[in-house]
């Protein structure tokens, strides 16, 4: 009865995410090896982590109303801003016509990272960790005994209870008292954010969840990585790497460092990221004439991305 339980509060908690491995069709060979993609954890995506958490409470106190209250959670439009850091990291801010504000960070570059792992809890205490994918959501690090996921969601509850509703400053966050992030940066993002207009619509044929990462094996020794970030209103931003068998990435390397090939991929790279932005689709091969293997496994991995995970597993 009691593992039942657990089980039971976890479904609760994620509602509508999934564990689920990428099995990605290439030709004859063996989809799993071609095309891997993070499992999709339920803390990967913020956005949805809070809105579920709340409409568990919602679903205790009123259960009548159930229905009506989760509509209210997918019925609103939102602003986003982000700031792009090192190593692969994005760190963004959400604010949405339902009052709620969202801070968090996304890495499209690692497929996992130590330290970033979803939790799970028995009476109280973490019985186990599944490696996720690198977000801020989910990340362990700690400082002074205050976990970044535990920040994050203190940042995000005190602009919801603050309801600024104006460009700040960083004296206006005055007393919020944080551990890992700074409040320059918060206050730029939150600028940056609450200038745009609300935006209600929907982006057609993207059903990656924000910061998936997809890999394609090109050979025994290079693998295409492909990251994307991604709102319910249209494509952040994408970014192509590759990894090499000794463990190096193409975006580590200074161009001193770079073949004429690698810099050759990296320009091209950089076009490709642009196009997907400037379209707002994943078909973009046609803009291109590039005829090498490892742009075909790159229009194949950004196009995968018009396929969620588990459709691709059901294949």
């Amino acid at each position: 009865m009691q593992r039942k339980n657990i089980f039971l509060g976890i479904l609760i908690l994620i509602i509508i995410v999934s564990l689920y491995f990428v099995n990605f069709k290439d030709g004859n060979s063996d989809s799993r090896d071609n095309l891997q993609n993070n499992t999709e954890y339920p803390e990967s995506n913020y956005h949805e982590t809070k809105k579920n958490n709340e409409m568990e409470k919602n679903s205790e106190s009123e259960k009548s109303g159930e229905t009506e209250k989760n509509e209210d959670f997918l019925n609103y439009a939102e602003k986003f801003a982000f700031i792009e850091g090192k190593d692969g990291w994005f760190y963004t801010f959400t604010i949405n016509t339902n009052g709620k504000h969202f801070y968090n960070g996304y890495n499209l570059k690692y497929k996992t990272m130590e330290g970033y792992n979803v939790l799970f809890y028995q009476n109280g205490k973490i019985v186990d960790r599944m490696p996720a994918n690198p977000t801020l959501a989910v990340s362990e690090k700690k400082k002074n005994g205050v976990s970044e996921r535990e920040e994050i969601l203190k940042i995000s509850e005190y602009f919801d209870e603050k309801q600024f509703n104006r460009k700040i400053t960083i004296n206006d966050l005055s007393d919020l008292k944080l551990e890992n992030f700074e409040k320059k940066q918060i206050t730029e993002l939150y600028n940056s954010a609450f200038k745009l207009k609300f935006d209600s619509s929907l982006i057609d044929g993207v059903k990656a969840y924000p910061g998936e990462i997809r890999t394609i094996n090109l050979n025994n020794e290079t693998q295409v990585i492909v990251g994307i970030l991604n709102t319910r209103s249209s494509i952040e931003a994408v970014r192509i790497d590759v990894l090499y068998s000794n463990g190096s990435y193409l975006s580590d390397l200074t161009d001193s460092k770079k073949t004429t090939e690698q810099k050759t991929l990296t320009n091209n790279f950089k076009k490709i990221e642009q196009k997907v932005i400037e379209k707002q689709t994943l078909k973009i091969e046609e803009y291109f004439n590039l005829d090498e293997e490892i742009y075909d496994k790159i229009f194949q991995i950004i196009e995968s991305f018009s396929i969620s995970s588990k459709e691709i597993n059901e294949e």
